[in-house]
């Protein structure tokens, strides 16, 4: 059995978050929690203003699940986006 450390599930969530034009803080806050092979993450970022919030937040919910399906084989059961700022 393979077991995969909640910190490599952040580092996948928070390197994706990276390339997400309008994210300004990607690792602000990024918990994930487990149960057997699914997994739910809530993410917490500061975004850029003027960003449309729907589609961007869209856009991370869509990109961070398909990269940790990806990566690590593990279902995603729902990626949870709070905005907790907007920056300039």
């Amino acid at each position: 059995m393979l077991n995969i450390s909640k910190d490599v599930i952040i580092g996948i969530a928070g390197f994706t978050l990276q390339n997400v034009s309008g994210v300004k803080s990607p690792s602000k806050s990024i918990r994930v929690e487990r149960e057997q092979d699914q997994v739910t993450l809530d993410l917490g970022l500061t975004i850029g203003y003027g960003s449309n919030l729907l589609k961007l937040c869209s856009e991370v919910q869509r990109s961070v699940a398909e990269n940790v399906e990806l990566m690590t084989g593990l279902k995603v059961r729902a990626v949870n986006v709070t905005v907790q700022s907007v920056v300039e």
